[in-house]
């Protein structure tokens, strides 16, 4: 996998003056170092910070107050979609990306990923991660407006 030269096609379609602090979530220090240098070869995306669990991962986007958080499912201290759901509290206004090491239509149903909450395999965020940003952020404002078991989410649109 070549993070440094594979450069999505999707990524002509974003607005070049438009610029997303970005803020990165996951434990494994390798997985950030490489989405931070993937993110910095795209135009459009600013990293501005990262953490390494939940806890660390709410105060700092409390601080830095991002526009993107790339999410890992797997944290040691919190579900990803759980940090997601507080992290979206805090900052609605947010676009949110979960991303895991399974790669099913079960895992994405579970973790309930929407229009504003995208989903990328571990394994394809290389190929999928721009897209996907793309996707949710061309979607209508949305918000949560029911949260059941603290792990579904389901939107619907502010009118």
């Amino acid at each position: 996998m070549n993070w440094t030269t594979n450069v999505s096609k999707a990524n002509r379609s974003w607005p070049e003056q438009r610029c997303l602090k970005t803020f990165v979530v996951d434990d494994m220090p390798e997985i950030v170092a490489t989405l931070t240098r993937f993110l910095q070869l795209q135009p459009g995306f600013e990293v501005v910070g990262s953490a390494g669990c939940a806890v660390e991962a709410l105060a700092r986007c409390f601080i830095f107050k991002p526009n993107l958080v790339i999410i890992d499912e797997g944290l040691p201290d919190l579900s990803g979609s759980h940090c997601a759901k507080l992290i979206l509290k805090q900052h609605p206004q947010a676009l949110v990306v979960l991303m895991s090491g399974h790669d099913d239509l079960e895992c994405q149903m579970r973790l309930g990923c929407s229009a504003s909450l995208g989903f990328v395999a571990k394994a394809r965020l290389h190929r999928d991660l721009i897209t996907e940003i793309i996707r949710i952020s061309n979607q209508p404002a949305l918000k949560p407006s029911h949260i059941h078991d603290n792990r579904h989410f389901l939107f619907t649109a502010d009118r």
